[in-house]
């Protein structure tokens, strides 16, 4: 993080009160990467995926993962993700999709699952059922399929 920090790709934050713990937020420069990264995803999305039970995926991971894999074509979805209990923002608009950290202000439906279970469903033919889903039911199913592993 020293090296990055010195690069000029992250800096360092507070969070404010009452958590005040120290953090790292991307500079300018480093969101520039996003479309680095991302290719390098979709590159590696074609290699075959570990046993479902060896593999493990982070919140974070997951949230890049779908930025990676997001292929336009459905309707518009306006999606909270609560992962893990950290709340995203997913917004799937006139053929882009958009993730921001923090709670979604009247999306049509909220998608509750850990990561795991998540990844399951959209690449490794989990059951959707399992999934805790509220609200329009058909606005999940077009967010669920909106990436499809190439």
């Amino acid at each position: 993080m020293r090296e990055l920090e010195a690069d000029g790709v992250v800096r360092r934050a507070k969070l404010p009160p009452p958590a005040g713990a120290q953090v790292y937020e991307l500079t300018d420069r480093g969101r520039a990467l996003e479309p680095v990264i991302l290719e390098l995803g979709r590159w590696g999305s074609v290699a075959p995926f570990p046993a479902i039970e060896d593999a493990e995926i982070g919140v974070d991971a997951l949230v890049v993962a779908l930025k990676t894999l997001y292929r336009p074509g459905g309707a518009d979805a306006h999606i909270e993700l609560r992962l893990d209990g950290q709340r995203f923002e997913a917004r799937i608009a006139g053929g882009t999709f958009e993730v921001a950290r923090g709670a979604a202000n009247e999306p049509d439906a909220t998608i509750a699952a850990d990561p795991g279970l998540l990844a399951s469903v959209l690449w490794h033919d989990g059951d959707p059922a399992a999934l805790a889903i509220e609200g329009d039911k058909r606005a999940a199913k077009r967010f669920l399929h909106a990436f499809p592993l190439p």
